[in-house]
């Protein structure tokens, strides 16, 4: 679980995942919900991590702190 939780949220979201998810499956299932952390997610973690993918994420969600299709983007067509 000490994987799971030091993580920056921002690598989960670069990753198309959640912590909170995470962190109460591997909570929840004990040693079972570790290893399904394991094999299904972590590797993909450290990749995102690694490739620079979770700094642009996070840069780009500071660029549009509200979020995409705010009111503050223009409308599309």
């Amino acid at each position: 679980m000490a994987d799971a939780a030091r993580r920056p949220d921002h690598v989960y979201r670069a990753a198309d995942s959640d912590k909170t998810v995470w962190i109460l499956i591997v909570a929840l299932a004990g040693w079972v919900g570790g290893l399904v952390y394991w094999f299904a997610i972590r590797g993909r973690l450290v990749e995102v991590q690694q490739s620079g993918q979770a700094d642009a994420y996070l840069a780009a969600a500071a660029a549009y702190p509200a979020g995409p299709g705010a009111a503050t983007d223009p409308p599309t067509r």
